[in-house]
């Protein structure tokens, strides 16, 4: 699973890429949002985790740009400070996950194993990547489908 982490170049970040790539995820580090459009288009990510960081309000509008892209994969917010605020704004810009930070990586492996095992099982189940879009079903701004 090849995951994008937004994440700035410290000890919690460098030790978070260690256990995820010993677990065995493709990890792509991007320490700024200038960056992240331009990776998440090039590198096809099956995951997005991002810091919450000063940049928070931008982020969050990047992600609802994402999902207008098409980007439907998961989105995780890391939150050094939780709040039902941030939390809120994370999920109506389309984050499908708000956590606290630092998080213990067994439990954020755990999760995003599931997370793999669950987009595998939807992968196979629906249509084919190179079926005209008209065809597949339309998303909202938090990748849920739309009825049509």
């Amino acid at each position: 699973m090849k995951i994008v982490l937004l994440h700035p170049e410290n000890l919690q970040r460098q030790v978070l890429q260690f256990m995820l790539e010993q677990a065995g995820f493709e990890v792509h580090v991007v320490t700024g949002l200038s960056r992240l459009r331009r990776e998440i288009l090039s590198k096809r990510p099956a995951c997005l985790i991002a810091l919450e960081d000063a940049e928070y309000r931008q982020q969050c509008e990047l992600f609802g740009e994402l999902r207008e892209l098409e980007f439907d994969g998961p989105i995780l917010v890391l939150a050094p400070e939780p709040n039902v605020d941030s939390e809120l704004l994370a999920f109506q810009s389309g984050a499908d996950d708000y956590m606290g930070s630092p998080v213990d990586p067994t439990v954020l492996i755990a999760r995003l194993t599931r997370i793999n095992a669950r987009t595998a099982r939807d992968r196979r189940r629906s249509p084919r990547r190179d079926t005209p879009s008209h065809s597949r079903p339309a998303r909202d701004h938090t990748g849920n489908r739309e009825e049509r």
